[in-house]
């Protein structure tokens, strides 16, 4: 799915898989926006937009980070990013980047943040977290504890590669309920 934001979100193309389709959609979007920023309502639909969806979910955002806007704060985005699980990749270019917000949203949610000034630079962020996400595994767990936050869990991973190689990691993790668009 590809959105635009300005003073109000414009969804330029549905998700789709064709990359052709994808491509022609972004070169369609004007390269000066004008009026004011929703960046703060672009991500908050967007995560429920992606949490509706199968598979590996995220959304990526390429802004200055400035958000003009004030119809969702950046609490509520914050907030439905950690509850849905959905990480936020923020992407910043431009030359007055407010990378405190964009740092936010990409730590808070699980997600990157990266700096461009140019299109090499945007292309090997792009290219960056795509491989990010090809290599992600979502591991899900149904557990019987009654309380949703602050639960620490181990986890011990053990797999064997296509060539025989075996390869082990543990890690701890918060426990934290996500819920579940309808």
């Amino acid at each position: 799915e590809i959105l635009t934001f300005e003073s109000v979100v414009n969804r330029v193309k549905d998700f789709t898989t064709d990359k052709s389709e994808l491509s022609a959609a972004i070169n369609s979007i004007s390269e000066k926006p004008l009026g004011a920023t929703a960046l703060y309502d672009v991500i908050y639909n967007s995560i429920a937009d992606v949490a509706a969806k199968q598979g590996y979910k995220c959304v990526i955002v390429m802004t200055d980070g400035e958000n003009t806007v004030y119809n969702v704060s950046l609490e509520n985005v914050l907030n439905r990013a950690v509850n849905y699980g959905i990480p936020v990749y923020t992407i910043g270019f431009g030359n007055y980047l407010d990378i405190d917000v964009l740092k936010e949203l990409a730590d808070t949610s699980s997600g990157l943040f990266a700096k461009g000034e140019n299109s090499g630079e945007l292309s090997a962020i792009i290219s960056t977290i795509t491989e990010t996400i090809n290599i992600i595994y979502n591991l899900t767990w149904n557990s019987n504890a009654t309380h949703a936050q602050n639960v620490k869990a181990k986890i011990r991973i053990s797999t064997t590669t296509e060539a025989g190689n075996s390869m082990q990691g543990e890690t701890t993790v918060d426990y934290r309920r996500v819920e579940h668009a309808n």
